[in-house]
């Protein structure tokens, strides 16, 4: 099979942005991408009060100054930036949102942004605006390509002219409820009726259904968003978990007689700030663990950790730096906060150790056969080479 080649227009886009600002646009990649994520769920939750459909905020989320900042950050070609704008602009059209409301999110981000850049360059803060200009005006020559291509083709035309001539698709696997071209007016039954003459198969996955609701990709980061780890385990069939390395932290957790093993979180990391339940696996080995997501705010605020507190382990035994751990979220115990001095975060730590442990003490079946996946022995296998 064949990639998809982008379209000239988008070439001269990526041009744009490779040969006249690529050490402006490296540069801000660098200064935005630690503090992508937190303006990511900002910018998420500005777009839910703002009536926005879960799909259409994910696919915005993937076309803002941050999400350049990702990419460009990881020494990946600005080519990669424009083909995913392209593929969100596609979304987006299925989606039926207007180019208007678009142009709005985005506004919305970058009235999100300007007082974060304010901060970090102070000095250098104009400069940077003519970048985001340029960057701003690639992105929506980018999304015109991409509506143009989505709503103006009707769905016989697509199949014929994308699938088959460009990408030269020999099999397609698509969801119950996907829709394509003019109209959206293309259904998974039309893609298999068409697939039959034209030598390609189609196949059409059904509805997972929990409990009565149709399980979607949509659903589970809504609820990851709003930091109800517990209700996304029932529809993931197991615990949302993140894998890192074990790197040194400030020891404060140490001095307060609750030592942790601290993790950067990755890219694209979807709880909130706050403080959770769940278990932590290096090696064979398993632990029940009280994890802090945060920045660490009573002691000024730190680049964002994921902190966790092994429960009744000897710290001569706890795992140590440069270890792989997986981190699994179990049930979220609440919201991080400032406290006025170190004593009183230490007794809120301490009962925050015994909230976890009260939830790991539960049984799965309180809460639904599938607590039963959670934790056991399938996670204790996972390495990372």
């Amino acid at each position: 099979m064949q990639t998809a080649q982008i379209s000239p227009e988008l070439a001269d886009a990526a041009d744009v942005l490779s040969d006249q600002l690529r050490v402006h646009l490296q540069k801000l990649s660098r200064l935005l991408d630690p503090h992508a994520d937190r303006i990511e769920r900002q910018f998420v939750n500005r777009l839910r009060t703002m009536g926005f459909e879960p799909k259409q905020r994910a696919a915005l989320t993937s076309i803002t100054t941050g999400a350049a900042a990702r990419v460009l950050a990881r020494n990946k070609a600005p080519l990669k930036f424009i083909e995913q704008v392209e593929y969100s602009g596609r979304r987006l059209a299925k989606l039926n949102l207007p180019p208007s409301a678009i142009l709005e999110a985005l506004q919305e981000y970058d009235r999100l942004l300007a007082p974060m850049l304010e901060e970090l360059i102070p000095d250098e803060h104009a400069n940077f605006q003519w970048v985001r200009d340029q960057l701003h005006f690639c992105v929506i020559l980018t999304l015109n390509n991409a509506y143009y291509q989505v709503r103006e083709t009707e769905a016989e035309a697509f199949v014929q002219e994308i699938l088959r001539d460009r990408l030269r698709v020999e099999f397609l696997c698509l969801g119950f409820d996907f829709r394509f071209g003019k109209g959206r007016r293309g259904t998974p039954e039309l893609l298999a009726e068409m697939g039959i003459a034209r030598g390609f198969e189609v196949e059409v996955v059904p509805p997972v259904v929990v409990d009565g609701t149709v399980v979607k990709s949509a659903l589970i980061r809504d609820l990851l968003h709003e930091g109800k780890v517990g209700e996304a385990a029932r529809y993931l069939t197991r615990a949302y978990a993140i894998l890192g390395e074990i790197v040194p932290g400030a020891g404060r957790g140490r001095g307060l007689g609750f030592a942790t093993a601290n993790v950067i979180p990755p890219g694209g990391f979807l709880i909130p700030d706050g403080v959770y339940a769940g278990r932590a696996y290096v090696g064979e080995a398993g632990y029940d663990a009280a994890i802090n997501v945060g920045v660490a705010p009573t002691f000024g605020r730190g680049d964002r950790r994921v902190e966790v507190h092994l429960l009744e382990v000897r710290e001569d035994r706890a795992p140590g730096y440069g270890q792989t751990i997986l981190v699994t979220f179990w049930e979220w115990i609440r919201e991080e906060v400032r406290f006025t001095s170190p004593g009183e975060l230490t007794a809120q730590v301490a009962r925050d150790v015994e909230r976890a442990r009260e939830i790991l003490r539960q049984p799965p079946g309180g809460r639904g056969e599938d607590w039963a996946l959670l934790g056991t022995g399938s996670c204790a296998s996972i390495r990372a080479d």
